[in-house]
């Protein structure tokens, strides 16, 4: 969890210096690092995500039928394995 907790400070640390920055050209040029920093946080989570799909992908698909209040969760589920790519035929 160490590179998620440093990747965190950086791109907080990135943000107090982007607003206390006056020039807008190192402005600019840490608002890239910025947008870069988000990218690689960005696909970590969703390479971690694929990582528990697949995991535990068949056990959330032999599971017993939601009771009706879970039906709002279990929509989430399907939307982000089927975001993920991970959705079998008849999980639409």
């Amino acid at each position: 969890m160490h590179v998620i907790d440093d990747t965190d400070d950086r791109i907080r640390d990135l943000c107090r210096e982007i607003a206390e920055e006056h020039d807008p050209d190192k402005v600019n040029e840490m608002c890239a690092r910025l947008r870069q920093l988000f990218q690689v946080q960005h696909n970590t989570t969703r390479l971690r995500l694929q990582n528990i799909a697949m995991r535990f992908g068949s056990q959330m698909r032999s599971a017993p039928a939601p009771s009706p209040e879970a039906e709002e969760s279990d929509s989430r589920m399907r939307a982000l394995l089927s975001f993920l790519g991970l959705t079998s035929g008849d999980a639409a």
